[in-house]
């Protein structure tokens, strides 16, 4: 055994952080969610989420590149207020993916709509006073039986895609239980 003093920690590493957000980036929460697999102690639960900004094309149409990237940014540091950030990734565009470690899915789900249900209130102030209100959707799933990320991440988008066609501005989540629904707007 070799030890290295002085390596990057994971999320220093080239390619572990996203430059908009500063947050992991895909490979980044990859190794996270793999290294949390490894150290979970079943019957510990684990739960992962996916959180999307509403009708982020629109607003990217309408207002510009700058305003949708103010809104994603808007949203990580919301998100990084109750996740930890080890487990906190912006996984593509204005999708963010979060495992919450020790939480099942209907306790990730609680979490996410209580930590998120002042980002639609707090709304984006554009140059000239105006503002934008950002709406997002979320997807959770029970990390249980899904032991690679592109799993899990598979099963909270199922949630995701159905909060969407339910008009967004919701958080579904599962367990083999059952559905659940929150309406946060």
């Amino acid at each position: 055994l070799r030890i290295v003093r002085g390596a990057p920690a994971p999320t220093e590493q080239a390619g572990a952080v996203d430059s908009l957000t500063g947050l992991l980036d895909r490979s980044g929460f990859a190794r996270a969610y793999r290294a949390a697999i490894v150290a979970r102690v079943p019957p510990a639960p684990m739960s992962l989420a996916v959180v999307d900004v509403d009708g982020l094309d629109e607003l990217l149409a309408r207002h510009g590149p700058e305003i949708a990237d103010r809104a994603i940014v808007r949203l990580g540091e919301v998100l990084a207020r109750f996740c930890p950030r080890e487990g906190l990734a912006r996984w593509s565009g204005g999708e963010f993916a979060i495992l919450f470690a020790g939480s099942d899915s209907e306790r990730a789900r609680f979490l996410i709509a209580q930590g998120l249900s002042d980002l639609g209130r707090e709304g984006l102030r554009l140059a000239g006073g105006a503002e934008v209100q950002i709406t997002f959707s979320a997807g959770v799933s029970d990390v249980e039986g899904h032991p690679t990320v592109q799993e899990a991440m598979a099963s909270a988008d199922r949630f995701l895609n159905r909060a969407k066609t339910l008009g967004g501005n919701h958080v579904l989540g599962g367990r083999p239980t059952g559905v659940f629904f929150l309406e946060t707007g």
